[in-house]
């Protein structure tokens, strides 16, 4: 019986460019070795192909992806990845196995590929639509986050809510605060003052008022104009103690609101 001459290995190693140095005897194309990576690659690529169909999507059209948002656009998106990302292995697997065992692709494995890459391509800019999608609305969120937040600082904003602000000026509360505490200061400097100092105080108020009189009376008889200019100074003195007080009354306005607001 005649013994069957030796064959060279036709399969490249792992850079696609050294053939195999193995010879082999038995029938087919590879040695062991190569014979049994020839299936197991075979294999691996069928499964790729399969997971590849079962994460291909209808392509989405322009007008809806504009009408995707939230969770929606989410899950869009992580699916165009995932299908993206198993054409991307399926292409590469497909084509180190070609390269690599028949040292070129074939016209069938070609069109094959080539459907692939179409594929890829559209899943790419569907992705990239996508993704233009989301950054759309997170510019439309923070457009929208620091229009509320002009509307808080600034009271003139259209969308501020004048029912539930105070009114400008004086208010009754920020009035209560200054004189309240005045009220009960001088209640308690009068009760805790002994009954004959009061009758001294008040002895004492009216020998001055008295007193005060004839002198003011004098006075004006002897100079009208100074007492007059005295007069319009002290009037002068009680308009600025009267603005200082609306002043005072506006500082602790402002102050009381944002402590209300908190």
């Amino acid at each position: 019986m005649a013994q069957t001459a030796p064959k060279d290995c036709q399969a490249l190693l792992d850079d696609l460019w050294t053939p195999c140095p193995r010879t082999f005897r038995t029938e087919g194309l590879f040695c062991s070795q190569h014979g049994q990576e020839y299936a197991s690659v075979t294999k691996t690529y069928k499964k790729l192909s399969d997971n590849t169909a079962e994460r291909k999507r209808a392509p989405l059209s322009g007008e809806a992806i504009c009408a995707l948002h939230g969770r929606g656009l989410s899950s869009a998106i992580s699916e165009t990845q995932e299908y993206l990302l198993a054409l991307n292995k399926e292409i590469a697997t497909r084509t180190v196995h070609h390269l690599r065992f028949f040292g070129e692709v074939d016209d069938g494995h070609g069109l094959w590929l080539a459907l692939l890459q179409s594929k890829r391509k559209k899943a790419s800019g569907q992705l990239a639509a996508l993704k233009d999608r989301k950054n759309e609305l997170r510019n439309l969120n923070s457009l929208w986050r620091s229009g509320k937040e002009s509307a808080i600082i600034d009271r003139s904003h259209p969308d501020w809510d004048w029912d539930t602000t105070p009114e400008d000026g004086p208010t009754s509360y920020a009035d209560l605060m200054i004189v309240i505490p005045c009220l009960v200061v001088l209640a308690l400097a009068l009760w805790m003052t002994p009954a004959t100092a009061r009758a001294m105080f008040w002895s004492y108020l009216r020998s001055l008022l008295s007193s005060v009189r004839p002198i003011a009376d004098t006075i004006i008889s002897i100079t009208g104009s100074v007492v007059r200019l005295l007069w319009a100074l002290s009037m002068l003195c009680c308009i600025f103690l009267w603005n200082i007080t609306c002043l005072a009354s506006d500082v602790l306005w402002h102050i009381a609101i944002p402590r209300a607001g908190d």
